[in-house]
């Protein structure tokens, strides 16, 4: 019985957890598309400033309405510094995987497509979205239940 509480509740911390990281994506996915659409920006710059608003946003609802904080001596204001700084390190070697995508894409013959060579940025945010959206979700109940 213990098991199947245990398992449900991780199901709807997962289900949350997507709700959540889903407004942050749109967040970040936003804020990318204008510095990269608009301003120019690189992949690389661009994810790293996008990325900020939204890590902000998913850490203070997670931490406030899905994950349970455990009566630890690490205060919650230290565990997102600790989140910061894992999210720091992610973005940025993302991002500079992200950029290396974009240079491998803009040499390939792929690139004479006109209709990829418009949305390759937007492409490449997609496809590395699920990957961070699941390091996060473990990071995050490891931090704010666990620590």
């Amino acid at each position: 019985m213990i098991i199947i509480r245990r398992g449900k509740k991780l199901w709807q911390q997962v289900l949350s957890f997507l709700f959540v990281s889903g407004i942050g994506w749109l967040i970040d996915f936003s804020i990318y598309f204008n510095l990269t659409k608009w301003l120019g920006f690189s992949v690389l710059f661009a994810n790293c400033i996008s990325s900020v608003p939204a890590v902000l946003w998913v850490f203070w609802f997670s931490s406030k309405r899905i994950f349970m904080a455990n009566r630890s001596k690490i205060k919650l204001y230290q565990k997102y510094l600790i989140y910061f700084a894992y999210q720091l390190s992610l973005v940025v070697g993302i991002s500079f995987f992200a950029e290396h995508l974009y240079t491998l894409f803009m040499a390939s013959k792929l690139a004479s497509h006109q209709m990829l060579l418009e949305n390759i940025k937007m492409l490449i945010k997609a496809t590395i979205t699920p990957v961070t959206m699941a390091l996060n979700f473990i990071v995050m109940k490891s931090i704010v239940e666990k620590f």
